[in-house]
């Protein structure tokens, strides 16, 4: 069965098990573990072994030691990643001026780049990879990614994010 597990401050992951001992799951296993993607770790093979991990009471899951060993060396299939970097710019205006620029002035394999809703789009419905720049304050403003008001250290995410341009590849 399909289950959204609520993580902190509200983030979600979705769970599906594929039989009894294959579970799949979808979302942003940083951010819903710490409640935010403000920034995160690039240890992917922790990340996961922390989200199997407290899934376990949630879930009720009873892991083999081979489950175990497996969470631990990274021995499971991925269908996605997100590979993320952020770069320091003097002003939030200068990363919109960054995507204005780039939108006019840049092409990849996937051609001229779309640009959506402030988010510059490289590949944007690719199947295989794409890449997509946007002003790392401008989302964590905006409605639908506001970073909740009970965060620890709320005021200093945000002041962090503020300048940072954010680019990532899928």
């Amino acid at each position: 069965k399909k289950q959204q597990v609520r993580g902190t401050y509200e983030s979600n992951i979705n769970i599906k098990s594929i039989d009894n001992k294959t579970i799949h799951f979808d979302g942003n296993p940083a951010k819903w573990l710490q409640g935010h993607n403000v920034f995160g770790s690039d240890n992917l093979i922790g990340i996961v072994e922390a989200v199997m991990h407290k899934l376990i009471p949630i879930l009720k899951l009873s892991p083999t030691e081979y489950d175990l060993e497996a969470w631990k060396t990274g021995a499971y299939f991925l269908k996605r990643v997100d590979c993320t970097a952020m770069w320091d710019l003097p002003r939030r205006a200068d990363v919109r001026a960054w995507l204005r620029a780039a939108e006019m002035q840049s092409k990849s394999r996937h051609g001229r780049p779309t640009m959506t809703g402030g988010t510059l789009y490289f590949g944007k419905n690719s199947r295989r990879w794409s890449v997509k720049f946007y002003s790392k304050g401008d989302e964590v403003e905006a409605r639908k990614h506001k970073l909740p008001d009970e965060i620890e250290l709320r005021d200093n995410l945000l002041e962090y994010a503020d300048n940072k341009l954010r680019g990532e590849l899928t």
